[in-house]
Order: structure tokens, then C-alpha cells, then sequence
């Protein structure tokens, strides 16, 4: 793990600024959304990329009622039969 020499300290509602080198050097962009991840004690920050809501796969998406379903998890549902209601 490289050490970049840099701090920060939480604000009052523990907000932290990214520094904008930092934010560069891993594209996170104006209004990126960041993944928090923890690693035993570590905190990891990612780009966060939209994954199917039930097996959180992030190919072959389709957009249904506001989130994201990969056509994995859209093949294995149970189809329902108008004609029996």
C-alpha cells in the first residue's frame, strides 16, 4: 500500500474532502457515486457500479421499476400466467 503523505480530518458530520489529485488519479468525477468497502480495519473506497439487485452482477443490466436486474436473474423468474387470475 502506497502512502501519500496526505491527511484529512472529519468535519462536525464526518465529511471528508478528497483531495482532487486523489480523486484523478481514480476518476472519481463530480458526482460519482463511491462504494465503501471494509477490509479487517481498512476502509476502501471505490467507484460504485450499478449491479443487479438480487445477485449484484454488473453485466447485461435492464432498468425495470427504478433499479437495475441482469437478465441472469430476469430469466429465473417465475412468469405469471394472466390467464389463471
Amino acid at each position: 500500500m502506497k502512502d501519500t503523505g496526505i491527511r484529512r480530518r472529519l468535519d462536525d458530520l464526518g465529511r471528508l474532502v478528497l483531495p482532487v489529485e486523489l480523486r484523478q488519479t481514480l476518476a472519481f468525477g463530480s458526482g460519482a457515486s463511491v462504494a465503501f468497502f471494509l477490509d479487517g480495519e481498512r476502509l476502501v473506497l471505490r467507484p460504485h457500479e450499478d449491479g443487479c439487485v438480487f445477485c449484484d452482477r454488473a453485466e447485461d443490466l435492464v432498468r425495470f421499476s427504478g433499479h437495475e436486474v441482469c437478465r441472469q436473474c430476469i430469466a429465473q423468474m417465475p412468469r405469471r400466467d394472466p390467464a389463471a387470475e
